[in-house]
């Protein structure tokens, strides 16, 4: 990403899942409040938001998106519904179960910490992203006071401060609380640097229970992180963009990986899982492959 830009893919994710919400047969996927509020979200961060929102209530839109999906990667905008889907159920149990914050590590435009801080008002969130990407996202929360006492967004250039420096100067922090970080969609723009470094930090937290829910990239069969059906077209979108994917484990490798930093895998999400818990009656929907959600808990 550059350095004055808002992520790219920050407001792709965003207008994939407004089209979601919008398509008949799938908006059950979406929470309504989420739709609402990535709708703003878009409206704010892009100037023909209003547009594409208005657009994307027509069936011969959403067909024209199927068409551009098919040339890139098919699928992907049904499978971001369903991996925020899966998250937010992973989150809300965590919370019912005694986490006690909730730290969201590059929230791009997503509204999960926006949305259950009002329904959690004991548990503390907050959500660290870039200046560029977050500091639309802010302007529209605080221009509707949507925001608690118990929310507060950071922003974080991770090339010049690192994420121990924020949370140890972080009043809003304790690291003695039982503690969820999640990751969605980042790790596979780290160097394996930047993941040790990150891993050591959540390993080391002094809460008695630390929770690590993060997506990882699978390996093509060129050993690089990637979509499986995704095209050419793709990896030069993302080259154009500075944002492209260098990070990533194959299947097999994420349980070895986990263990060697004493984190213990309770749950693997892939397309197969997303079909069977949220997609009945809907098997000949075509879901993006490659992008699997761990969940995995500190020894």
């Amino acid at each position: 990403m550059k350095d004055r830009t808002p992520s790219a893919t920050a407001i792709v994710v965003a207008k994939n899942i407004a089209l979601v919400a919008a398509t008949p047969r799938l908006s059950f996927l979406v929470d309504p409040a989420a739709a609402s509020l990535t709708g703003l979200f878009i409206q704010e961060y892009d100037r023909g938001g209003s547009t594409f929102l208005r657009r994307a209530q027509q069936p011969w839109f959403r067909f024209l998106f199927s068409l551009y999906e098919r040339c890139t990667i098919p699928g992907l905008a049904l499978h971001q519904a369903l991996r925020k889907r899966h998250i937010e159920r992973i989150v809300r149990n965590s919370l019912l179960e005694g986490i006690e914050q909730v730290v969201v590590l590059g929230g791009g435009l997503d509204t999960l910490a926006l949305r259950l801080h009002q329904e959690f008002p004991s548990a503390k969130f907050l959500e660290l992203d870039h200046p560029a990407t977050q500091q639309l996202k802010v302007k529209m929360i605080e221009s509707r006071n949507l925001a608690q006492s118990n929310l507060k967004l950071f922003p974080v250039d991770f090339s010049k401060h690192s994420l121990q420096d924020v949370l140890s100067t972080s009043p809003e922090y304790s690291p003695q609380e039982n503690t969820l970080f999640l990751c969605e969609g980042v790790l596979m723009y780290l160097t394996p640097t930047e993941i040790e470094s990150l891993f050591g930090l959540i390993r080391r937290q002094e809460g008695p229970k630390v929770r690590f829910v993060f997506t990882n990239m699978e390996l093509d069969k060129h050993g690089r992180p990637a979509f499986r059906n995704s095209t050419w077209l793709v990896r030069l979108w993302l080259q154009l963009q500075k944002e492209p994917f260098t990070w990533g484990l194959t299947t097999n490798e994420i349980r070895t990986f986990l263990e060697a930093r004493s984190f213990l895998l309770t749950e693997l999400v892939d397309s197969k899982k997303y079909r069977h818990e949220d997609l009945h009656g809907l098997g000949h929907e075509v879901i993006a492959e490659g992008e699997i959600l761990c969940v995995a808990d500190r020894r």
